[in-house]
């Protein structure tokens, strides 16, 4: 994580960890690396005692725009590999839940599919009032495979949930923020001062009186979304290898939208 060619960028400063997904030529998009790293950075970061916070941005002008669906197409012909793809990603945005730290994500814009999978696993959300953020799974016929189907439907109920999963909508900052999925909507020039403004004040506190709330907070939340994130896991791994799937995939290879006589309807 030192060099800048890496996928994950780390820096200390001022008690704040700063983690910057560093894909930007690819919207910072997932793959199996991105995401070890990323687990091995909040580890990193939590052990530390000059760190009270935890940051994420994305590189470029992107947060991040989900999946590598390249790598996924090239993953997906190897099942222990797609399943270890799979742990990776649910081990590293647990990670973002289970450390003491308070989690602060930054949204300049585009928190797609599986980047918005991991926002839901912050503890603040910042976003400028212009992102774009959504779950874009199934405009490509795909499922999440991120924990969206668990914590979406906790953080703003099953109806709202279910719109955003099911249409596959954009939401602006400024929207999401009216939903309860962003802490805070400024405008886009605003939202560097924005997040200093939120790190000096909890850098103030004692980390011992933040691990306690979110404790407290994530109590039951946990207990049920480990459960689900299990299921997600089962259904996520056979349902990537039917035929619709394979059709999502193939179309996002060929730039295309995908098509229903692909499948026989």
């Amino acid at each position: 994580m030192s060099g800048n060619n890496e996928p994950i960028l780390l820096k200390v400063e001022n008690r704040t960890a700063y983690i910057t997904l560093n894909r930007p030529d690819v919207l910072n998009a997932i793959n199996y690396e991105m995401m070890r790293q990323l687990e091995e950075a909040v580890k990193s970061a939590s052990a530390r005692k000059d760190v009270s916070v935890i940051v994420i941005k994305g590189a470029g002008r992107a947060f991040c725009a989900g999946a590598d669906l390249s790598f996924v197409l090239d993953t997906i012909k190897k099942p222990d590999d797609l399943e270890k793809y799979s742990d990776q990603i649910n081990r590293a945005l647990n990670s973002l839940e289970d450390t003491p730290l308070p989690v602060v994500a930054v949204v300049q814009d585009l928190a797609l599919a599986g980047g918005f999978e991991m926002i839901q696993a912050c503890d603040i959300v910042l976003a400028a009032e212009k992102a774009r953020l959504g779950d874009q799974h199934a405009n490509f016929w795909l499922i999440p495979g991120g924990g969206g189907s668990q914590r979406l439907p906790y953080s703003l109920g099953l109806h709202r949930a279910k719109d955003i999963l099911f249409t596959g909508r954009w939401l602006s900052g400024r929207e999401a923020e009216q939903m309860g999925l962003v802490s805070r909507a400024v405008p886009a020039e605003a939202l560097e001062s924005t997040l200093q403004e939120v790190v000096t004040n909890l850098i103030q506190k004692s980390p011992a009186t933040i691990k306690a709330m979110k404790e407290l907070v994530n109590s039951i939340y946990k207990q049920g979304i480990r459960r689900g994130l299990e299921f997600e896991k089962a259904v996520f791994l056979g349902y990537i290898q039917g035929p619709s799937a394979q059709e999502g995939l193939t179309a996002f290879r060929e730039k295309r939208k995908p098509q229903l006589d692909k499948i026989g309807l």
